[in-house]
């Protein structure tokens, strides 16, 4: 794996992180136990609001930055993968869901996916 493709992973990793930090905030599951009376005294508006400004906005920052320096076709294909990878991880975590083994091959049709999406879009027109 080339050093561009690990740091465009790392980069998309973080991405994916402030975006579900953001929903879950939004819904009131981030950190339930710390910022429950944060969530009780005020409402989806103003978390929609404070979530946009603390992780919405810097995520979409840093991924259009991935789509300005890095080859598109890459930064696509691993942003569909870690958004499924973190989607299942961080409802595991929040939610408190349990895994099952078929998610197993519904990953790896993700990762099929994704390896055709970025042949298919690393083919010069």
């Amino acid at each position: 794996m080339s050093a561009d493709m690990l740091r465009i992973s790392g980069m998309i990793f973080l991405v994916q992180m402030l975006i579900n930090a953001g929903v879950f905030m939004m819904a009131g599951q981030l950190l339930p136990q710390m910022l429950g009376g944060f969530y009780a005294k005020v409402g989806v508006g103003a978390r929609g609001l404070l979530g946009m400004a603390v992780f919405f906005m810097p995520a979409n920052y840093l991924l259009s930055y991935c789509y300005r320096v890095f080859d598109p076709a890459a930064v696509t294909s691993i942003n569909i993968f870690m958004a499924t990878v973190i989607m299942i991880g961080m409802t595991a975590l929040v939610i408190g869901s349990r895994l099952s083994w078929m998610m197993l091959p519904a990953a790896a049709v993700t990762i099929a996916g994704c390896l055709w999406l970025y042949s298919l879009l690393g083919q010069k027109v």
